[in-house]
């Protein structure tokens, strides 16, 4: 389901099986490993394991994780798209599309001084009044591949290998191709980013098989919604808006300093850290 966060993943054509199976040991590798960090497990106290608990683990005989990411079924050839499918992890408010015959009936309910007709719309006006009650997402993509970059260029041994997946791309919200719903979560972006200071951005927009739009009509959409105090930088910007759109899907996230990940290339990641240890020994 779109509307939450996810990963895009890349590799090489024709490994797309293999990369699905190690991008989801990545992620729930790290998913995991932040769940022990923050105190947060889902099966109750954190505590340490002993060496054959940890086996069990691995081979997902423990079964107290529920399942926190799904594919999402893009059909592009060299690349797999993982959603978030726990219940907390929305990091903007979904888009709420009303259609005319909703309207209609709200209208007429508001004229007669009744509310609302359906239990449906009641929902859809407490949350579009509600939108700084989000509880804090239980999984953040950012984080996450900042993670594995880190532990790559430092060599780390026990974290899972990367040997086909290529690039993890982080995507804080996930959306259709509309207009509408592209603006909404970009606005909602900018919105959260600002915090009353100038800064500077740049929007990068990356197609895979779509005719809807051009890359340059995306940008203009997308740049009359930054706020008024921050300004356009290509070279070093701030925050840069990346947007994936791949046929009627879409993702998007704002990312700090985006320079620190390298493009989010896995492969460059890991040389530094083997560089790295090898200079050490």
């Amino acid at each position: 389901k779109r509307g939450g966060p996810g990963m895009m993943i890349t590799c090489e054509t024709g490994r797309e099986r293999k990369c699905q199976k190690e991008g989801l040991d990545i992620l729930n590798y790290y998913f995991r490993e932040r769940i022990a960090t923050d105190n947060e497990a889902k099966c109750g106290s954190a505590k340490s394991l002993s060496l054959e608990d940890e086996i069990k683990q691995l081979k997902g005989k423990d079964n107290c994780q529920p399942e926190c990411f799904s594919v999402y079924d893009s059909r592009m050839r060299g690349m797999i798209m993982f959603l978030c499918t726990l219940p907390d992890c929305v990091i903007i408010p979904p888009f709420i599309r009303h259609d005319k015959k909703e309207e209609d009936e709200a209208d007429e309910c508001s004229n007669n001084n009744k509310e609302p007709a359906t239990k449906k719309q009641k929902l859809e006006n407490e949350e579009l009044n509600n939108d700084q009650s989000l509880p804090d997402p239980n999984w953040d993509p950012i984080k996450t591949v900042r993670l594995i970059i880190k532990d790559l260029r430092e060599g780390l041994a026990t974290a899972p290998s990367s040997r086909f997946v290529t690039r993890m791309i982080p995507l804080q919200v996930s959306c259709t191709t509309k207009k509408e719903e592209i603006e909404y979560f970009a606005q909602e972006l900018f919105s959260k980013y600002n915090n009353g200071t100038t800064a500077t951005f740049a929007i990068r927009p990356k197609r895979r098989l779509c005719t809807s739009f051009k890359s340059n009509e995306l940008i203009t959409m997308i740049a009359k919604l930054a706020p008024k105090n921050w300004k356009v930088n290509l070279v070093d910007p701030k925050y840069t808006l990346i947007v994936e759109v791949c046929k009627t899907f879409c993702g998007m996230s704002m990312i700090e300093d985006m320079k620190n990940y390298g493009n989010f290339n896995l492969v460059e990641a890991r040389e530094k850290g083997d560089e790295s240890l090898e200079n050490k020994s």
